[in-house]
């Protein structure tokens, strides 16, 4: 829904950017194919309140701010969590590489053709529309969590290479590429040794079963956060 929403907002914002068909045409195309796709959709809508009451009771979320938008962007940029001492600095570098996008793929908009055009608006709503909304929505019912606007990430990372690209100062493209991909291979090493929430022992817990269970004994599992790393753990006993 989210993905739809974005292009649909590429589609209405960049009405003039379309060539081919008239656009009222296209725009009652647009119209018949949300149709088809409620319609498609409908059998499931009956699980949509229970779906967002587990998020709700699931992940203890409340009203996104600015805190959780920052730490979207730095998410994007280098994962999370990061290591403490050098938190401030990454968060930094994130915001410093969003900027630049940003000023970047402004700049760039004002000379493009219209095909450039059209790749910066849907890149753009990609990655904006599906944050926005969720943001939007989760004033009146938080559902705002960051994973699920991981696909807007990929719009980004488009403008991000191509502000990278074009920056006029090379050497500060080069020392911003840098300093993400430092950032990016430091977050992942970390992340690698990793043991605190919310991720739990599961190499401990997999011995400990291995040790204690009966024959006829039985492993639930609420979900698969826990089956699947119970498995690999297991497999390492």
């Amino acid at each position: 829904a989210l993905v739809v929403g974005a292009l649909d907002l590429a589609f209405v914002l960049g009405r003039e950017e379309w060539a081919g068909s008239p656009y009222r045409v296209r725009l009652r195309a647009l119209g018949v194919a949300h149709l088809a796709v409620a319609l498609a959709y409908a059998p499931w809508l009956a699980y949509l309140p229970g779906q967002l009451d587990k998020v709700n009771t699931a992940f203890w979320i409340g009203r996104p701010g600015p805190a959780e938008l920052l730490r979207t962007v730095v998410m994007w940029h280098f994962n999370l969590p990061l290591p403490p001492a050098v938190l401030p600095l990454l968060a930094f570098l994130a915001l410093v590489l969003a900027a630049v996008t940003g000023i970047e793929t402004v700049r760039c908009w004002r000379t493009a053709t219209t095909r450039v055009r059209q790749q910066i608006l849907l890149a753009g709503a990609l990655t904006l529309a599906p944050v926005g909304m969720m943001f939007v929505v989760s004033q009146l019912r938080p559902v705002y969590v960051e994973r699920a606007v991981l696909l807007s990430a990929f719009g980004y990372y488009l403008l991000l290479t191509g502000a990278l690209a074009q920056l006029r100062l090379r050497p500060l493209a080069f020392g911003l590429a840098g300093g993400l991909w430092a950032g990016l291979l430091l977050g992942l090493l970390y992340q690698e040794r990793y043991e605190g929430f919310p991720r739990s022992p599961y190499l401990p817990a997999a011995t400990l079963l291995r040790q204690t269970l009966q024959p006829g004994d039985l492993v639930l599992h609420d979900n698969k956060l826990s089956f699947f790393p119970m498995q690999i753990g297991r497999a390492h006993v």
